[in-house]
C-alpha cells in the first residue's frame, strides 16, 4: 500500500488503520514522507497488533517522537509477523529510542530496523546496544547520522560480540573519530556474522 508524501496527517490514519485490521492481504504500508505525527502512529500500531499479514512499514520522516516511539515499542512486543520497520528522520531522541530499545529483547519478528537520524544520543544509544546483545532476530541495523559517539562505540562492540545475528550495521555519520573506531575494529576481528559497516 504506497501512500507516500501524501500529506496525510494523523486523522487520517484512523481510516487507514479501520481498514488494516481485517485486511489479509495488504503486505506492506508505506506512510513515508506525511505528516501523521503520534496520534497516526497509534492508530497504525493499534491496527497492526491485531493485522497478520503486514510485514513491513515505511513511516520515515513523519514527525514521529516520543510517544509515537512507545506505541512502536508495544507493537514489536505484540506483532510476530512485521519483519521490517522504518523510523527514520522522526524525532525519537533518547527516551524513544530507550522505549525501543526494551522491545528488542522480547520482538520475535523484526529483521530490519531504520532508526537513522532519530536524535539518538549516547543515552538512547546505549539502551539500544543493550537491547541489541539479546534480540536474536533483527540482521539489518541502521543508526546512521545518530549521535552514538565514541563514548557509545564501545557499547556497540559488545553488540558485535554477544550477537550472532546481526550482518548489517550502519553508524555512518554517528560521530565516531579513529578511538570510537578502534574500538569497533577490535570487536570486528572476533565477530563472524557482519557483512557490512
Amino acid at each position: 500500500l504506497e501512500l507516500s508524501e501524501m500529506q496525510l496527517q494523523g486523522g487520517d490514519v484512523e481510516w487507514l488503520a479501520a481498514g488494516l485490521r481485517g485486511c489479509p492481504t495488504v503486505r506492506a504500508v508505506n506512510l513515508n514522507g506525511n505528516a501523521i505525527g503520534d496520534s497516526g502512529v497509534r492508530a497504525l500500531a493499534t491496527a497492526l497488533v491485531e493485522n497478520r499479514s503486514v510485514t513491513t512499514v515505511g513511516i520515515r520522516g513523519n514527525g514521529v517522537g516520543v510517544t509515537g516511539a512507545h506505541f512502536l515499542a508495544q507493537l514489536l512486543c505484540l506483532n510476530t509477523v512485521l519483519t521490517g520497520l522504518d523510523v527514520g528522520n522522526n524525532t525519537l531522541g533518547c527516551e524513544g529510542a530507550v522505549a525501543m530499545a526494551c522491545s528488542l529483547p522480547l520482538n520475535l519478528g523484526l529483521t530490519s530496523l531504520d532508526l537513522s537520524c532519530n536524535g539518538i544520543a549516547l543515552a538512547g544509544g546505549a539502551a539500544l546496544a543493550q537491547g541489541m546483545r539479546s534480540n536474536r532476530h533483527i540482521q539489518h541495523l541502521d543508526l546512521a547520522g545518530n549521535m552514538v559517539g565514541d563514548a557509545g562505540a564501545p557499547e556497540w562492540a559488545n553488540v558485535l560480540l554477544a550477537n550472532p545475528v546481526l550482518s548489517h550495521l550502519c553508524l555512518a555519520d554517528c560521530h565516531l573519530t579513529d578511538s570510537g573506531g578502534w574500538a569497533l575494529l577490535h570487536a570486528l576481528r572476533r565477530n563472524a556474522t557482519l557483512q557490512s559497516p
